[in-house]
């Protein structure tokens, strides 16, 4: 019975986010602009074929770009009864958001796919060949299995970062002024730009330790280059090997992925409850 409600719940959300335009803006739209400047400006004009591995972050940052669908989403269906509701439909609140972060994670990696086939279109038609540099070497790397399951912690922070802000603040306009300040925080403090001056800065590395992207990019840069545990293959993280490495192995940022995502998970779902009695 349950699973037949949790089931009924992702078709209502899929039936109801695909009608509306706004999926549409902040999962394939706004995601595809920003890769699309990302690669103009970035992967084709600064980055070396040496320096290929900083495309695969440069994909990433589709993630945190997509938060603006559930922020949305969430305040749009909490202005409604819909949500004050649910429990007349025989759905919890769990099931609720169960549903949304399975359909979430769907809108997501399709997003990722779609701007990644996109951007490699693009990159065919200028000549470039770095994007299908970057996929040979990726998909011919085992280790890289391990960066598509840090993907899916990220997509699943994410999610419930955005279930957390949306059910502390009730104007839209407040959250999506916040999540877009997040998301522009997230680029220039999660190591992203790992050849640019500023990363080298001793006040830049504190604050961006308070950024989680950071950790997700160093446990794909770790994973690209195999360096799980430390050694000589870190240093094919870094530009110059006098630059800084944030970690010398997989474990510190691992474990402190996990247990911000962990501790983000359960705060949203007790403030998403109380949002919506």
């Amino acid at each position: 019975m349950k699973l037949t409600k949790f089931n009924k719940c992702i078709k209502f959300i899929f039936k109801t986010t695909l009608s509306s335009v706004f999926t549409y803006i902040y999962i394939l739209l706004i995601p595809l602009i920003i890769e699309i400047f990302l690669y103009v400006y970035y992967i084709k004009s600064a980055l070396d074929q040496s320096r290929i591995i900083l495309v695969g972050s440069a994909l990433m940052y589709v993630i945190p770009l997509t938060s603006l669908f559930i922020t949305n989403l969430i305040v749009s269906w909490r202005e409604t009864i819909f949500l004050k509701q649910i429990r007349n439909f025989g759905i919890t609140q769990k099931t609720f958001i169960s549903s949304l972060f399975i359909v979430y994670s769907i809108y997501c990696l399709f997003s990722i796919i779609f701007s990644i086939f996109i951007v490699s279109m693009v990159d065919v038609i200028e000549n470039n060949h770095k994007m299908t540099l970057f996929l040979s070497n990726f998909f011919h790397n085992p280790s890289n299995i391990f960066s598509i399951l840090i993907i899916m912690v990220a997509i699943t922070f994410t999610y419930f970062i955005s279930v957390l802000l949306s059910g502390f603040i009730k104007n839209i306009y407040i959250i999506q002024a916040i999540s877009i300040l997040f998301i522009i925080l997230s680029l220039f403090t999660g190591d992203y730009f790992l050849d640019f001056n500023y990363i080298e800065d001793n006040y830049y590395q504190f604050f961006s330790y308070f950024n989680l992207y950071k950790y997700f990019n160093w446990l794909y840069y770790i994973s690209y280059t195999s360096s799980f545990n430390g050694g000589r293959q870190l240093f094919l993280i870094v530009i110059y090997i006098d630059n800084k490495l944030s970690f010398n192995n997989i474990y510190i940022p691992l474990f402190s992925s996990l247990i911000v995502t962990l501790s983000i998970i359960t705060s949203s779902y007790l403030l998403f409850k109380l949002s919506t009695k």
